[in-house]
């Protein structure tokens, strides 16, 4: 894991390699990939079609616009509107 993912305190299961999907994103092979290189994250936080996904901006300096990511709905390169589901850990 990469110095700025350990300061961010990635939850484990918001980092593609933490959860299986149960619905993957399949609009385009880009955003799929976005997922597996951890460029986009998935939180924990659902409406009634999607799992909110967030990325993180760096301005000019190098800095992090928002420490907390800032939230998309849509695929950044064909325009799809995201739908991400994580399959539920079943609880014992």
């Amino acid at each position: 894991m990469s110095e700025l993912k350990k300061k961010l305190n990635f939850k484990k299961d918001h980092i593609r390699s933490g959860f299986e999907w149960e619905i993957e994103p399949n609009c385009c092979s880009d955003l799929k990939a976005a997922f597996d290189e951890d460029i986009i994250f998935v939180s924990n936080f659902v409406d009634d079609e999607s799992y909110h996904c967030y990325v993180f901006f760096i301005d000019k300096e190098g800095d992090l616009h928002r420490s907390d990511g800032t939230g998309i709905n849509y695929c950044p390169w064909c325009g799809s509107k995201i739908k991400v589901w994580k399959k539920q850990k079943e609880i014992l």
